[in-house]
């Protein structure tokens, strides 16, 4: 019983993932940097900047997460 609830959870986030792949853009589809986000997210204040995958500087980990970024690197970004 359990083993079928799960298939079936499974099955279903499987079609949202799917529809979500297929409603991008070939350029979005590309960029494995960003990710969607959660906009749910509850991020404390706290300034640890982080250089995110985008080369944009966020305040710490968190909000990159929030912003939609796949990875980042501890420290601020270099200016150009």
């Amino acid at each position: 019983m359990h083993f079928k609830r799960h298939l079936y959870s499974l099955m279903i986030a499987s079609m949202s993932l799917w529809g979500a792949c297929n409603n991008k853009s070939s350029n979005e589809l590309e960029d494995d940097c960003l990710i969607l986000s959660s906009k749910n997210i509850a991020c404390t204040k706290e300034y640890r900047p982080v250089c995110g995958c985008n080369l944009e500087t966020y305040g710490n980990e968190c909000t990159a997460r929030a912003s939609g970024v796949s990875s980042w690197t501890t420290g601020a970004c270099a200016d150009d």
